[in-house]
């Protein structure tokens, strides 16, 4: 497989109430053309720093004091920013956990999508309503029509989750970023996003960095997982390798955790 990025002793610091935290601390991993990624972590691992910092949207008190993104044979990170808005959004895009607020309340779904392909495929008007309505479909969203007339707050938390995967397909982008993208719904519907996102997958031939904080969630979807704990990358490797036979201490723990809440249930 060909490498799509490749992220190289990437280190990220912010300042929280006049102290500077480390907050992703040296990390390399690459991402290969038409794959599925997981990063997973616990909360504060760094693990969604990493990824904004792939298109330097972190928030600013986040500094990248060292590394390199390699995608295209270009280094992101010392990318002029008129460049980068050419690649952010449009070749690599993302989806985050609470779709309701990353969309925006006072604009229908459909102007929202139709803004977002005139913005990245050069559409016309009348041509990108067309096309969101198609990616409505693409997503399975029943009513399409209706839909592209609603506004997020009419909408359930499970349908804006798929807007937003629409939004983030829009662009045809080479990689999706998926940030929590489904632990704000029920098991059931998370289930339906996740067997979305791969059938999209395989027939709009992207790949997908998923992160997540749930270990058990990515064993059966994911070939390949990384760890992440306190900033750096602890393990990484195939996913069936690693439940098998994990070797940091982190990831033992939280492969025990899941067989101690399969047992309790």
């Amino acid at each position: 497989m060909n490498k799509l990025i490749e992220i190289r002793n990437l280190s990220i610091q912010f300042c929280q109430q006049q102290r500077i935290i480390q907050a992703v601390d040296q990390v390399g991993l690459d991402i290969f053309e038409d794959e599925v990624l997981a990063l997973v972590g616990e909360s504060g691992s760094g693990k969604t720093m990493t990824a904004l910092s792939v298109t330097k949207i972190l928030p600013q008190s986040a500094k990248i004091t060292g590394g390199e993104v390699i995608f295209q044979d270009r280094d992101l990170l010392k990318m002029a920013e008129r460049d980068l808005e050419a690649i952010r959004g449009k070749e690599i895009s993302y989806i985050f956990q609470e779709a309701q607020a990353s969309l925006n309340p006072v604009l229908p779904i459909g102007r929202q999508i139709q803004e977002s392909i005139i913005l990245h495929q050069a559409k016309d008007k009348k041509e990108a309503l067309e096309l969101a309505g198609d990616l409505l479909k693409l997503v399975r969203l029943p009513h399409p029509e209706r839909i592209l007339k609603s506004y997020p707050h009419q909408l359930s938390g499970g349908m804006n989750q798929r807007v937003m995967i629409a939004l983030g397909l829009s662009s045809r982008p080479k990689l999706l970023i998926a940030d929590e993208p489904t632990s704000s719904l029920d098991v059931t519907v998370e289930a339906e996003i996740i067997r979305m996102l791969l059938e999209l997958k395989a027939k709009l031939r992207f790949s997908i960095l998923f992160i997540t904080h749930n270990l058990a969630l990515v064993e059966r979807f994911a070939p390949r997982i990384a760890i992440m704990f306190k900033g750096k990358i602890v393990e990484e490797g195939l996913t069936k390798d690693i439940f098998s036979s994990p070797q940091h201490p982190h990831t033992k723990e939280l492969i025990n955790s899941i067989i101690r809440m399969q047992k309790n249930k």
